[in-house]
């Protein structure tokens, strides 16, 4: 997935930028860096509107090459993610959905679908989505950790106590098993309230 990550740091005093200071070749810098050369002390700080804007230009941009690859699943990927960063979700949806008729197994497509899905509040499609990727991949741990949130999401605390256990069983060292213990011992707790 891509991600756009802006950091924004609020100093009580802003220093200078020192001139010697040297900046990596253009090669070294990640994938769809600003080219250094039009970089200025000057630019433009990010705000909302000049980060919609690139978003925009980027989702775009992003559409073009898509019409060029239709069947391009990583282009239709990065495509779609933009678009549900940019809280666009039905036209995400159509991307997703577009990469499943292509590759009916992608599961990265089929978890973003289905979290398009919560946003929707259609609790059931997204449920039926874990659900897909659990036929094909059983100890898919996203998929089970989903599954028991959307469940506890419904107020359906036995089918959330019963997914986040299975996603303890089936790796209890990850991080989403973590998150499943505590939220097993939370829910068990305010049960017993």
């Amino acid at each position: 997935m891509l991600t756009v990550v802006i950091i924004v740091a609020t100093l009580k005093e802003q220093k200078p930028i020192p001139q010697q200071i040297s900046t990596p070749p253009q090669s070294e810098l990640p994938l769809n860096h600003p080219p250094i050369d039009g970089m200025n002390n000057n630019a433009a700080k990010p705000s909302k509107e000049n980060v919609a804007r690139r978003v925009q230009q980027e989702i775009e941009n992003l559409q073009h090459s898509v019409e060029k690859e239709p069947n391009n699943i990583s282009l239709l990927m990065q495509l779609a993610n933009f678009l549900f960063d940019a809280h666009q979700m039905s036209e995400a949806k159509k991307y997703y959905e577009r990469i499943l008729q292509l590759d009916a197994k992608n599961t990265a497509a089929r978890l973003e679908l289905s979290v398009c899905y919560y946003h929707e509040q259609n609790f059931q499609q997204a449920i039926s989505l874990m659900k897909e990727i659990l036929s094909y991949e059983p100890r898919n741990q996203d998929a089970m950790y989903n599954l028991g949130s959307l469940y506890a999401t419904m107020k359906n605390d036995a089918e959330a106590l019963t997914w986040w256990k299975r996603t303890v069983q089936a790796n209890d060292t990850s991080e989403l098993a973590k998150k499943s213990k505590e939220n097993i011992s939370f829910l068990e707790n305010s049960l017993k309230k």
